[in-house]
């Protein structure tokens, strides 16, 4: 019984959550939080690679991945797309994987 009622108050946590995100984007957002939103992705997206592409072992490393981000990151700078940030980023970790072996 404590199974089926855990399931079923996630069941309603779950669907609460999204059933709230779809009526609150039915309408127009106020600016302000459209813009809070605009930067959320990119907010998860730094806090789930910077810490494993620079940091190993609890030490600073600064190895081919942090260049290959830093590539990556320019051209994100510059293009605004994410198939040319791919690609640089790739790219400038095979050419420095190739050059250090």
């Amino acid at each position: 019984m404590e199974t089926a009622l855990t399931i079923s108050g996630m069941a309603l946590v779950t669907f609460l959550i999204r059933f709230g995100m779809i009526a609150l984007l039915s309408r127009e957002l106020p600016p302000l939080l459209a813009r809070w939103l605009h930067y959320i992705p990119i907010a998860i997206f730094t806090a789930l690679v910077i810490p494993g592409r620079l940091i190993s072992n609890g030490t600073f490393e600064s190895g081919p991945e942090l260049w290959a981000g830093l590539a990556g990151l320019l051209v994100a700078w510059r293009s605004r797309q994410v198939l040319p940030v791919i690609l640089a980023g790739m790219f400038a970790y095979w050419l420095l994987c190739a050059v250090h072996g």
